[in-house]
């Protein structure tokens, strides 16, 4: 009973882990590194992302700054964050590649929680998937006499437990996203 609570957990757990780093590229209306650092780039005949070019850094209040440890492939690396039309504008400045987010229109704000909310909501079906294959896991292990009834009640219980945890988890991402792209 405890290995499924357990192996429950820590798919739960890597579950939110990678709803939080997907959530987190989603843009706000301050500036994020996430937002530009995951973005794939043809770089002299290898796809590499950005994180692996350079490092990214935050000038408020509405910059990103990317300097590139070869500064030779800025003009390229510019264009292709262009390119990837995320709602920003690149200028090369030296060796730095400097990224202006534009304030947030309403209609956008409104566009990015719904994409999040579309995020969440495949989240919690999955957090039910979780919490189906948990259940008949427990219903396996009394068929075969391992575990008597009075466990599989205690054990469905405190997986619904967990499975609410996690679910009021994932709410509290929302939240907090919806949060950061209305400020």
């Amino acid at each position: 009973m405890d290995a499924i609570l357990k192996e429950l957990e820590q798919r739960a757990q890597a579950l939110i882990a990678a709803l939080t780093q997907e959530v987190s590229g989603v843009r706000s209306n301050r500036p994020s590194p996430q937002l530009v650092e995951d973005l794939k780039i043809d770089y002299m005949g290898t796809q590499m992302v950005v994180k692996q070019l350079g490092s990214i850094s935050i000038v408020p209040p509405r910059e990103l700054v990317i300097v590139l440890w070869d500064p030779s492939g800025s003009a390229v690396v510019a264009k292709a964050i262009d390119d990837a039309k995320r709602g920003f504008t690149t200028s090369v400045r030296g060796s730095a590649i400097h990224i202006n987010l534009p304030p947030l229109s309403q209609e956008r704000r409104d566009e990015l929680i719904k994409l999040v909310k579309q995020m969440i909501e495949k989240s919690k079906i999955q957090v039910r998937s979780l919490r189906d294959d948990a259940n008949k896991k427990v219903q396996a292990g009394k068929a075969a006499k391992t575990i008597t009834e009075d466990m599989e009640s205690r054990g469905k219980k405190k997986i619904q437990e967990v499975t609410d945890r996690v679910n009021k988890e994932i709410d509290g991402l929302l939240e907090k996203k919806a949060k950061e792209i209305n400020e």
